[in-house]
């Protein structure tokens, strides 16, 4: 018996998979100059990115927590979202442009969730950290920090990357003037400390407009920059659903689980998921509702982004408000009915907020072809059944906690329920398309099976002379 060797086609195989594998593990640990993405190239997000997101949800928590305690103002709430939905915007608009590559970015943002976990440290849900004034230098600092590393990672692109320089030198100024402003409201009174705060907020919108130069670029690049946008909103609008979860779930301490408060508890998480499919309602051939076609006009991804905070202070609102509820039915005092009172107010106010701005970001989507009727009818109907929701929810008061509950899922089931009417036009349209292509093609194939059999000229020559 001969020896048993691999085959050459083994061989290179193998071999291909360990340079893929080298190439991998080289653009990981090994130092790249920063450089373009790729057009055609897809967003990476590396597990040192996806942690800092992680430590952003943690600080969320504790706004919320904060509003359901009563211990802040629906301001101070709107200003601790929004002051952390743009830090986070600001920590990932480096990948829109530019590659990941090399260690070094991966040190980048190891540094940069330090900087998260030192500012979480010091969060107390209030920018303003209520009146502790240690606490707010050392949080609004710490926030400093973070916006500083932003300038240094862009300064880096600026210096290597000719192409993009104008656009890596635009960012960092912005996140020196960021880190500026944080620095000084830091030192400052609460009133001036509050204004400079939603300054450094209101830089978003030069960071997400951008110059006018800064449109000049290739649809596919814009194309891709709008599925970055719509991933972050995403993550961000997902972590504010777990937040709900995590309401509801405090509410009840362990051991205290009864008879009613199970379907309570059921019916809180029903208005999840409800609230869940209402904000992702998946269609057929786009996955994302919410997708900002920024193709033409750089103004709707700005627009779009800004709604994100102000919905997810809708959401907080009724997580306060299920906290609240579920707690009051535990307890008998005689502050439980003015307590059930604030806490269904909370609800059905958050709900409205939630339907106002969700309602605005349908909008601001790509709309259907005039020649599709039925679509258009449906899209129009879906917005406006939006904003009637929401009017009919502010409008509503209630002296017990477990109607406006109760009447919350109601509201949003009957919302959940137009969008499966867009899904079935949707879906009729899917079809009628496939059906469409099907016939075309078969035509086409019957075409070309008559050319095939009908005799060519030479050949009908061919045949005579036999």
């Amino acid at each position: 018996m001969g020896d048993r060797r691999p085959s050459t086609q083994s061989t290179s195989t193998i071999d291909s998979r360990d340079s893929t594998s080298l190439q991998a593990i080289s653009k990981v640990i090994g130092w790249t100059p920063p450089r373009l993405r790729d057009p055609e190239g897809s967003r990476v997000v590396t597990k040192a990115e996806a942690f800092c997101w992680i430590l952003y949800g943690s600080s969320n928590a504790g706004a919320a927590m904060a509003y359901a305690a009563n211990s802040i103002t629906f301001s101070s709430l709107i200003l601790s979202l929004s002051t952390y939905w743009v830090l986070y915007l600001a920590s990932a608009d480096y990948t829109t442009r530019f590659s990941t590559d090399g260690v070094d970015h991966r040190l980048f943002f190891m540094a940069f969730s330090v900087a998260i976990f030192f500012v979480d440290l010091n969060w107390t849900g209030d920018i303003l950290a209520n009146g502790d004034e240690k606490a707010r230098r050392m949080h609004l600092t710490g926030i400093a920090i973070c916006y500083l590393l932003n300038s240094v990672v862009f300064g880096r692109a600026a210096v290597w990357v000719t192409e993009g320089r104008n656009f890596a030198v635009f960012h960092t100024i912005l996140n020196l003037s960021a880190a500026a402003l944080y620095l000084v409201a830091a030192h400052s009174s609460d009133w001036t400390c509050k204004a400079l705060c939603w300054c450094a907020c209101a830089l978003f919108f030069l960071r997400s407009y951008g110059l006018p130069n800064f449109q000049k670029i290739d649809k596919v690049t814009n194309r891709r920059n709008a599925k970055d946008y719509i991933s972050r909103s995403q993550s961000m609008m997902i972590a504010s659903l777990a937040l709900l979860i995590k309401s509801i779930s405090k509410s009840v301490g362990p051991g205290r689980l009864e008879g009613h408060m199970g379907s309570l508890l059921l019916m809180s998480l029903l208005l999840v998921f409800l609230v869940k499919t209402l904000m992702f309602d998946n269609h057929v051939e786009d996955t994302n509702w919410h997708a900002v076609r920024c193709v033409t006009t750089p103004w709707r991804p700005t627009i779009f982004l800004s709604c994100v905070p102000l919905a997810m202070a809708g959401v907080m609102m009724m997580a306060s408000g299920c906290n609240k509820i579920l707690q009051m039915e535990l307890q008998t005092s005689d502050e439980n009915a003015d307590m059930q009172h604030w806490a269904a107010d909370n609800l059905m106010q958050g709900l409205a907020l939630m339907l106002v701005f969700m309602a605005a970001m349908r909008a601001l989507h790509k709309r259907p072809p005039v020649s599709d009727k039925g679509a258009m009818t449906i899209w129009k109907v879906q917005i406006v059944g939006q904003l009637l929701v929401a009017a009919v929810a502010h409008r509503m008061h209630y002296e017990n906690g477990v109607s406006a509950l109760k009447r919350c899922v109601f509201l949003i089931f009957l919302l959940v329920l137009l969008n499966l009417a867009d899904e079935a036009e949707e879906m009729l349209h899917y079809r009628t398309r496939l059906a469409a292509k099907a016939v075309k093609l078969h035509g086409s194939n019957d075409v070309l099976e008559k050319a095939m059999e009908k005799p060519s000229p030479g050949n009908e020559i061919r045949n005579r002379e036999v």
